[in-house]
Parts: structure tokens; sequence; C-alpha cells
């Protein structure tokens, strides 16, 4: 009859032996040993639960990472939709003011000023980086190619009911590269003047206050950081694109030459004013912002620099863009003739 049981004569717990009735049960050594790890067998069983800690480790930055690259997106979406909307809808009013120029056809700069202007828009060069005048310009990821961001400043009128007056309307947008923290803000302008009144002097306020970087005065309000690219590029009623007196209509000679003026292109893009009647029949805008991250990593460097441009110029894939071609309903097509 086999029966287990425990002794306190040197065997384990766990010991059994064969009894036979009138003898000692006997217990084999191997059998009265203690169980115990090895120290191999710890090592291992360490190593195991290290690389399990360190896969969830990896898994969990991973995640939050992300999770913070998908809030940053949609924060940025949710911003750069939002000034989309709101230069849409200011855009949309442009109207052609249809004043006289005093612009003569054979000497553009015979007389200073353009009277009666409704659209213009100029690339600010004095908003790069000092003693290098040249826009900011990213690496593409994965590519050869790079990409020039530019900065321009727009401007344009429309005709709408002020406080029971009837008024003309002046909208302006600007970026204003030269700033050190925040960097590459963007504002916007309102004012309006009777409509009897020469728009020109709208204009010139808006240049007035941009030149005296004065952007807390009335009729100013910040919009968001870091764009480091913003222009609005002009096209027919038959969507060509305005970027000289010759693509003024389809390809054809401009038979109006004192209703637009076009400046020699800088990095394929032109400067330009539409007066009297003419205002383009679309444009689209283009805008790029920068990632929060991005922002504020550039601030660090302490205000327009050659570091901080060379930073930026690696951040491409962290830049993100916005185009939309906007339709202008209140074109004259007169102006295209």
């Amino acid at each position: 009859m086999r029966i287990p049981e425990a002794h306190s004569d040197g065997c384990s717990r766990g010991c059994s032996g064969v009894l036979v009735e009138g003898s000692q049960p006997v217990c084999s050594p191997a059998a009265c040993l203690w169980r115990a790890f090895s120290l191999v067998e710890i090592m291992v069983v360490v190593g195991l639960l290290s690389l399990i800690v360190l896969v969830l480790m990896t898994v969990f930055n991973n995640t939050q990472q992300a999770f913070r690259s998908g809030v940053t997106q949609t924060d940025i979406l949710e911003n750069s939709r939002a000034v989309m909307e709101l230069i849409t809808s200011d855009v949309k009013l442009m109207t052609p003011s249809d004043f006289p120029t005093n612009i003569l056809i054979n000497n553009p700069f015979s007389k200073p000023g353009f009277d009666g202007i409704n659209f213009a828009k100029t690339i600010k060069l004095a908003d790069y980086l000092p003693g290098y005048d040249m826009p900011l310009v990213q690496n593409l990821p994965g590519s050869s190619q790079r990409r020039t961001n530019l900065v321009e400043q727009l401007f344009w009128i429309s005709r709408q009911n002020v406080n029971g007056r009837d008024s003309w309307v002046g909208t302006g947008y600007t970026v204003v590269a030269t700033n050190s923290s925040p960097i590459f803000p963007l504002y916007r302008f309102v004012t309006n003047t009777p409509v009897l009144t020469d728009p020109l002097v709208m204009y010139n306020a808006f240049l007035t206050a941009v030149n005296a970087n004065a952007f807390t005065n009335i009729g100013w309000s910040h919009l968001m950081d870091g764009v480091v690219d913003f222009r609005m590029q002009p096209y027919d009623l038959n969507g060509y694109w305005m970027i000289n007196s010759i693509q003024y209509n389809s390809g054809f000679s401009n038979s109006y030459p004192n209703t637009a003026f076009f400046f020699p292109p800088y990095q394929g893009v032109t400067n330009l004013y539409f007066m009297s009647n003419a205002i383009p029949g679309s444009v689209q805008l283009e805008f790029a912002a920068l990632e929060d991250a991005v922002l504020r990593r550039a601030e660090s460097f302490g205000g327009p620099s050659l570091a901080q441009s060379n930073y930026l110029a690696q951040q491409a894939g962290r830049t993100h863009v916005f185009k939309q071609r906007i339709v202008l309903p209140n074109v004259d097509s007169s102006a295209y003739p």
C-alpha cells in the first residue's frame, strides 16, 4: 500500500515512499531535495520581462506620438479652414470702383498713386531675412526639389452698406516675416470710407500701417501665426493665369492697359494693381502654416536669422499647404474685351 507521508528525517515535503508493514519508508535522495529556480532561469525571465516592457513602451510612445500628431493636424486644419473661409467671404465681395485712373498708357509712372484701385497684391521682399533678401526655401522630403515660400500683402475693395451709408470697404491681409515672437503672424485690416471718396485713401492707410508695423490700431486683427507662405494669384474669365498684360485677356493683348498694371515677375509671381472697372474673374488663394512644435522651436532662435531659416528649410514635412480657387461674382466682363 502507497501512503503519501511527510517525514522529519531529512526528506522534503512531498516525498513519498512505499510503506510496508513493519518497515520504514524509503525516500530517494533526488526526491528529498528542495526545488528552486536557478540563476540562469531567473536571468531569462528578467530578460523576457524587460523585452515585454520595452515593446509595450514603444507601442505606448508611438500611440502618444500619433495622438499628438492627430491633435496638431486637427488644430492646424481648424485654424486654417477658419482663415480660408474668412478670406473667401471677404474676397467674394470685391467690386470694381469704376474710378478713372491717372496711369497713362505710355508712361505708367508719370503721376504718383493709382486712383480708384480695386485690387492690389505685392510681394514683401523687405520682410525677408535682413541682409539676404531671399524668401524661405524648403527642401521637400524624399525629393531633390525645393519649395519656395512667398509672402504677399493683399488689398481689395467692396461696396457695402455701413451704418446706413453707401460706402467703400477696404480689406487687406499681410504677414509679418520680421517678427521674432510670434513668428510669421497673419493680420487682417478693414476700413471704410464714403462711396464718393477715392478708394485709394484706404489703400494708403493700409500701406502706412504696414510700413509702421502698427497692427494694434483700430481695424486690425490678428488671425494666426506661423504662416510662411501667403499669396493670391488672379485669373481672367477664361481661367488664364494673369501674369502680365499679354495674359490679361485669354492670351490676347490687352486693349485697356490703364485698367491693370503688372510689375516684372519675381520668383515667377507678379505684383499687380487693378483699377477702374477691372477685377480678376477668379483668384487662387494659397498659404502654408507651420505645426505648433515647429513654430515654438523656430521662435527659440530669437528672431529672424540664418539659423532660423536653415531650421525652417528642413521642415517642409511639417508645413501644411492650403489652396482654394475663388470665383468673384462682381466681375465686369467689359473689362475683358
